[in-house]
């Protein structure tokens, strides 16, 4: 064989394992799940998720279509009845799921009862996409759990397929004209008063007795929202949603790049950021994190995040971290 075709093959093979190298080092999941020799399963909820809730026993999740599954199976997800239309974001109180409903260029809350029953329109919850937020208070005990809705600058709590228009409007705790989120104190914290707080951002979430959220990739601290200030604990991405792990007492960050942990002290402070452990890294590699979910010993400490690139993929999917199997996987 002449010299010449000697270097061409090596040429060829030298650009072959580079763009291996090149691929692999933006850490797909399928490269870390070879690499690792831990297969990958096949995601039964494909798309874009950006919530995951719990009413009762079940979790819910949505990507469009509708899923639930027990609170404490692995996976095990199914999909059941929808409300017309694309179901975008999920919110949950004790006896409700509501589902914000896309279609076409307006947007609709609809409620559905989780003892049985059918999807309902909630009356007063129709318009444009920006101008309706569902959200709830992430709570799992039946007793505080709430839903809410904005409809245009007004802020009211859902009570089921009931109409808002006779409800109080809510303007205390923060609630306003740009609420995304809410999130529950029970008092505990000196100074502070129970309830639900709410928040124009949706990196908002408590510990029970202290609210926590994100400013960019700066972590805040307070017991109101008006003494949510500043700490010293800043992620190394921004962060796009937020939430409390009480096992291990730490915040969840997702961020447009993967996830990070934020470690917190007795009193709740934040102590400093860094990659979540457990193949998180490997598993989502440059993804964007559109939701995190943890709801506790309730669902035996397992994590759910729902993630992916920012336009279209066919790996974006909801993942799932069960403590039992020591590994991210699809769901």
């Amino acid at each position: 064989m002449c010299k010449n075709t000697y270097k061409k093959i090596y040429a060829f093979v030298s650009a072959a394992l580079l763009g291996l190298l090149i691929i692999s080092c933006s850490q797909e999941p399928i490269f870390w799940a070879i690499d690792q020799e831990i297969k990958l399963t096949d995601p039964s909820i494909k798309g874009n998720v950006y919530s995951v809730v719990r009413s009762g026993s079940f979790l819910y999740t949505a990507n469009g279509n509708i899923y639930k599954k027990p609170v404490k199976t692995e996976r095990g997800w199914e999909k059941i009845s929808k409300p017309a239309g694309n179901a975008v974001y999920l919110a949950a109180s004790n006896s409700h799921i509501y589902a914000l409903s896309a279609g076409g260029e307006t947007v609709q809350v609809y409620a559905l009862n989780v003892t049985g029953g059918e999807w309902q329109p909630v009356p007063g919850t129709s318009g444009k996409a920006d101008e309706i937020v569902l959200f709830d208070n992430k709570l799992t005990s039946a007793s505080d759990s709430a839903a809410y809705v904005r409809v245009g600058g007004k802020v009211y709590k859902l009570n089921g397929p009931a109409p808002v228009s006779p409800l109080s409007e809510i303007t205390t705790n923060g609630a306003g004209n740009k609420t995304l989120a809410a999130a529950y104190i029970d008092g505990s914290e000196s100074g502070s008063t129970a309830g639900d707080y709410f928040s124009d951002t949706r990196t908002f979430c408590s510990d029970g007795a202290r609210l926590y959220s994100a400013d960019g990739k700066t972590i805040k601290k307070g017991t109101t929202n008006s003494d949510l200030t500043n700490t010293s604990v800043s992620t190394s991405e921004t962060v796009t949603c937020l939430v409390y792990d009480e096992k291990e007492n730490r915040l969840i960050a997702g961020t447009k790049k993967g996830l990070e942990e934020i470690k917190l002290n007795g009193s709740g402070v934040p102590q400093k950021a860094g990659l979540l452990g457990a193949n998180a890294e490997a598993a989502f590699g440059e993804s964007e994190i559109f939701s995190v979910a943890c709801f506790g010993g309730e669902d035996n400490n397992a994590i759910y995040a729902g993630a992916g690139r920012t336009a279209s993929s066919k790996n974006n999917a909801l993942w799932g971290y069960y403590p039992s199997r020591g590994n991210w996987n699809y769901e």
